[in-house]
């Protein structure tokens, strides 16, 4: 009997056990917020007029119909590792279909350059990269000023003979009625910025470096206080050209 009531207690305490520990909340592990960063597309492919461009295989509205020297919108995007397919408008053509990386709260720029052809040997369509900072971090220019940047993204010419490299280039800046040397010996697929520019009519043009004869382009701009713009010598060694484009600075983000 005394066994019988000590294996009936156990079975009691048991229960009550189990439903004590049931009782319990169980801890939850928070789900981390999803990271993201923002971007933004360039056609800046000399023989390829039109792009769409898809992340993820998944059209982006905003990244369709890019037209040549054009630049999109920027859209915030999850960061990491992303594929990215390049699609000549109107047609089944695949230019560019490769990962790519995009950093956590970084604002990054895409920009196809180079010409595209069949042929590999040929084939000197590729991205260059334009890295504008964090996204916690003001891209605004102080008040009554513009921000200036400027990009060498001419690249070779290869089609025909004689082929042509990329040039090293200045840029001048039209002022009092002559072009003003303001930054010089621009390699190929470099960068140099401005900050806190005066506004109004701009005119810029590229050389050849120490050759200010040897003009490869001009181009300009009324510009306004408060905004970027972006000054591309583009297009290739044997047809370059020079591009002024316009941009609202992204807005501050929380970390």
């Amino acid at each position: 009997m005394r066994n019988r009531y000590f294996f009936l207690f156990s079975i009691a305490a048991a229960v009550s056990m189990l439903t004590l520990v049931s009782c319990i909340d169980e801890p939850t592990i928070p789900i981390p917020p999803t990271q993201m960063a923002v971007l933004r597309i360039g056609n800046f492919s000399p023989n390829v007029p039109s792009i769409d461009v898809f992340v993820d295989g998944k059209a982006i509205p905003t990244f369709s119909n890019m037209l040549y020297t054009g630049l999109s919108d920027y859209i915030d995007i999850n960061s990491g590792n992303r594929k990215i397919t390049v699609i000549k408008t109107g047609t089944t053509d695949t230019l560019y279909n490769k990962p790519f990386s995009v950093s956590t709260r970084n604002i990054t720029t895409i920009l196809f350059i180079g010409e595209y052809n069949t042929i590999d040997t040929m084939n000197t369509f590729q991205t260059f990269e334009m890295d504008e900072g964090k996204t916690y971090v003001s891209h605004t220019p102080v008040a009554g000023t513009a921000s200036f940047f400027f990009y060498n993204i001419i690249t070779p010419y290869i089609t025909t003979l004689p082929a042509k490299d990329a040039p090293v280039i200045d840029f001048l800046d039209y002022t009092g009625g002559k072009d003003l040397l303001i930054i010089k010996d621009v390699q190929p697929k470099d960068n140099v910025s401005k900050a806190g520019g005066s506004v109004g009519f701009r005119k810029f043009t590229a050389t050849v470096a120490n050759k200010p004869a040897n003009v490869l382009g001009a181009d300009s701009s009324t510009t306004v206080a408060g905004k970027n713009y972006f000054v591309f010598a583009a297009g290739n060694a044997n047809a370059p050209t020079v591009v002024i484009r316009e941009s609202i600075p992204v807005p501050v983000k929380p970390r």
